[in-house]
């Protein structure tokens, strides 16, 4: 980074950090701590303990959004969950989970995986980052006695 631009993506970067304290969703991060991967390619890797961290998140992003991402989808039936996070996140990596607490309910946290990470700019402020949703299709072992 140059002398002129450096000041000055810090700056931005503390900013964007203070707007998602403000404005965003108060959320756990987790990132992967290995690269195992089941028989079938999928994967099965231990995650890190959860690290506090806010986020703007986006559940409808529109079509030229994506597409300036390089995230082209046929009709907006089918979009992406979107979300921006700091510059600073912590090993920022495909498989990271982003665990989203209930709110005023007893549902279970919502669990996203994050699938793809850009940015539009040469100096980013922030990670924008496409999320899936992780289901748990396992179904939990009852012993019989």
């Amino acid at each position: 980074m140059g002398i002129l631009t450096n000041d000055d993506a810090k700056q931005f970067r503390s900013w964007f950090t203070e707007m998602s304290r403000l404005l965003g969703i108060h959320v756990g991060y987790q990132y992967p701590l290995g690269n195992e991967k089941t028989i079938h390619s999928e994967p099965n890797m231990a995650m890190s303990n959860p690290i506090e961290l806010d986020i703007i998140f986006d559940e409808n992003p529109t079509i030229d959004t994506l597409k300036k991402h390089g995230w082209v989808t046929e009709i907006g039936e089918n979009k992406p969950v979107v979300a921006q996070v700091p510059y600073d996140t912590p090993n920022l990596q495909r498989y990271s989970r982003i665990i989203i607490p209930p709110i005023g309910t007893v549902i279970r946290e919502r669990t996203f995986e994050v699938t793809a990470i850009s940015t539009i700019l040469e100096y980013p402020d922030c990670w924008t980052i496409r999320l899936a949703p992780v289901y748990n299709t396992i179904q939990e072992k009852h012993e019989e006695n």
